[in-house]
């Protein structure tokens, strides 16, 4: 993602504001607190809360890849791992819209079995042997 995107706002990219109306309620101000920021300023739960709401996609998407990429089980104030489980909620047409991004979230997957792998064979039978103090 180039430097005119990470400085730029979701409403400045997209043009538009998100819709509020009467409807004001935590998440929704945190929607439009976060659509306000340039992107390269959100945190993980700003970029997770997003996703969640289907904000910005084209946007937030390949964001959440590239912390996914680094550490697949990140996360925001939620639980660890909350970023990929929203990442997984994005529907199934924008992945076969955006195959480039597809692809990444395959190769995030192959990680996560190769972690689920080694924890379940190496580390968790080692943890049970342990007899704890």
């Amino acid at each position: 993602m180039n430097d005119d995107i990470l400085n730029s706002s979701l409403d400045d990219l997209e043009g538009e504001q998100l819709n509020t109306s009467d409807l004001q309620s935590g998440l929704i101000e945190r929607c439009i607190i976060a659509r306000k920021k340039n992107l390269k300023e959100l945190t993980i739960e700003e970029i997770r809360t997003l996703l969640d709401q289907f904000i910005g996609l084209k946007y937030i998407v390949p964001m959440a890849l590239s912390l996914l990429e680094d550490d697949p089980l990140c996360y925001g104030d939620l639980y660890r791992g909350d970023l990929l489980v929203a990442v997984l909620n994005v529907h199934r047409n924008y992945w076969l819209c955006n195959p480039g991004e597809n692809n990444r979230l395959v190769e995030i997957r192959i990680t996560v079995d190769e972690i689920y792998q080694t924890m379940s064979e190496d580390i968790i039978p080692k943890l049970d042997s342990i007899d704890f103090l």
